[in-house]
């Protein structure tokens, strides 16, 4: 009993000393009051920690002056943590309002960054700070060259220069113009920022424009509008309707025209606002009879964009008295918009009102191509491939389809390619770069991705065993050869469940197509 009581008093000794060198030391760290009393006494280890606690109003009211007396002792002593102090220090006057001083906060974050050097974990901080400084030239001469120098030396950019690089990117200052580097770290500031301003976003908008062209320019445009940053206003009413693709842009889209403050005062927002609740499939709310009354206000206001619409809304009778004759006399007023082209080309091409002339059908398709028009592009290279309407020159109508494939994945491109390629019409046969194409065809077209096309897949069952299951403790799940499966009943095949054996892409029930959409359709007889 006595070894056991020595026991008892053996472990109760061991785990007070393990307590002591361990929970009393890590609260002490943290106390205000053990830094307070130690530093009183002049143990120079706790001056930079008490100076912390005063900067960071820990255990204490925050003082800035006290944490600066502190930190100011703390370098006197040599325990200035290698450019810790000095970074605080030049914090203080940089951002504290009482005790601002810039040319202070330069001198001792000029000091911090010496010692970079010797401890890495402040240089980043101390350069987050001392670049803005240099860059508007605060406390010292203005040095755009160094200000950029090292902002960009930070591996990780620091979250508060983000936004500084990319205005130094934007306008070419202490390094050459970048409007790529510059809307990519404006997007980043986007990310990282709280209150994601329209003003920013319609910066990434203006660089996205320059760069990389108007649609993807758009969403941007869409969420500084939203923001209702009223310069964004006049540059959606700039965006072609079918720039807005994807539901969820089109929403946007919708609502940021919708709600427009302007609405009433801007002619060219009325038109896009027409063309939007013109166009079955773009938002769930059409009405023909708003849009016709916007159309005719911007009209009024002289913008051509609308004559197209003008022109559809006569011809079908939307909202007005049906009327080919007037329809057809707005198009030709338009005859310069690819739009109005696109349509009276294939109007001379099938013969609808106008009389039927190749010619002059291939000319309107042309100019509509040249101007970007989607639709008009399979057109100009079918009529160039068969000299419909104009010499023949299959050369000519490849580098077409190569053109549309590239800019906007035209399917129809794909499969008349292939099929080029294949026949040998270019001059000589290439058959793996018809079935390149084939493949292509397949990825973007209405075919299933699942069956590409052929209605059956293996059994999700049986995995193409055409057996069925057994099951055991020892081996969960193995194939049972005596029983057929009960999904495919052996056959080791089944209809397409993503397709249900159509072999096409299925839809969601509510997609439906713009109306311009089936108007061409009608044209193409399609």
């Amino acid at each position: 009993m006595k070894n056991l009581a020595y026991d008892f008093k053996t472990i109760a000794v061991v785990l007070g000393l393990s307590l002591l060198f361990t929970i009393p030391v890590k609260a002490q760290k943290s106390d205000f009051k053990y830094y307070f009393k130690k530093a009183e006494k002049g143990k120079s280890d706790q001056f930079f920690g008490l100076a912390q606690h005063y900067y960071y109003g820990d255990g204490v009211s925050q003082d800035f002056k006290k944490a600066l007396h502190w930190f100011e002792k703390a370098l006197e002593a040599g325990k200035g943590r290698t450019g810790w102090a000095e970074y605080f220090i030049g914090r203080i006057y940089k951002e504290n309002k009482e005790l601002k001083d810039y040319e202070k906060a330069v001198f001792w974050l000029e000091k911090s960054y010496a010692q970079t050097e010797a401890n890495k974990s402040v240089a980043s901080k101390v350069i987050s700070d001392l670049v803005p400084l240099l860059f508007y030239g605060k406390g010292t001469a203005q040095d755009l060259d160094r200000a950029f120098q090292l902002a960009s030396s930070l591996e990780e950019k620091e979250k508060p220069l983000i936004p500084l690089l990319a205005e130094m990117y934007e306008k070419g200052l202490g390094t050459e113009r970048n409007d790529t580097l510059a809307a990519k770290y404006y997007e980043i500031a986007l990310k990282n920022s709280k209150d994601y301003s329209g003003e920013l976003h319609f910066k990434v908008a203006q660089l996205r424009e320059k760069t990389t062209g108007l649609s993807s320019a758009t969403w941007h445009y869409l969420e500084s509008a939203q923001r209702r940053y009223a310069p964004a206003y006049d540059e959606i009413a700039r965006i072609p309707v079918r720039f807005y693709k994807g539901e969820e842009l089109k929403t946007l889209a919708f609502q940021v025209v919708d709600a427009a403050p302007y609405l009433k005062d801007k002619p060219r927002l009325q038109y896009v606002y027409a063309a939007m609740i013109h166009s079955k499939g773009f938002t769930n709310y059409q009405n023909y009879a708003m849009a016709y009354g916007y159309l005719k206000n911007s009209e009024a206001a002289g913008i051509k964009e609308a004559l197209p619409y003008l022109g559809m809304h006569h011809f079908y009778g939307l909202s007005t008295p049906k009327n080919e004759s007037l329809g057809a006399e707005y198009l030709l007023k338009s005859s310069t918009d690819m739009v109005s082209q696109y349509t009276l080309g294939m109007m001379y091409h099938k013969g609808i009102y106008f009389e039927k002339d190749d010619a002059k059908a291939f000319n309107y398709l042309l100019e509509s191509s040249k101007q970007g028009y989607p639709p008009a592009g399979f057109p100009v290279a079918h009529m160039l491939e068969n000299g419909i309407g104009t010499k023949k020159d299959v050369v000519r109508a490849s580098r077409l389809h190569n053109a549309l494939i590239l800019r906007d994945a035209n399917t129809n491109s794909m499969l008349r390619l292939s099929e080029m390629h294949r026949s040998g019409v270019l001059g000589r046969r290439n058959i793996a770069r018809a079935d390149e194409l084939l493949a292509d065809y397949k990825r973007y077209s209405d075919v299933c991705n699942w069956c590409e096309g052929s209605l059956i897949v293996s059994c999700t069952v049986c995995e193409g065993t055409g057996h069925g299951w057994k099951y055991s403790r020892n081996s969960p799940r193995t194939a049972n050869r005596s029983v057929l499966c009960g999904q495919c009943d052996g056959s080791k095949v089944e209809t397409c469940p993503f397709c249900f054996g159509t072999g096409r892409k299925q839809k969601p029930n509510n997609s439906s197509t713009h109306s311009y959409d089936l108007f061409m359709r009608y044209l193409f007889g399609q």
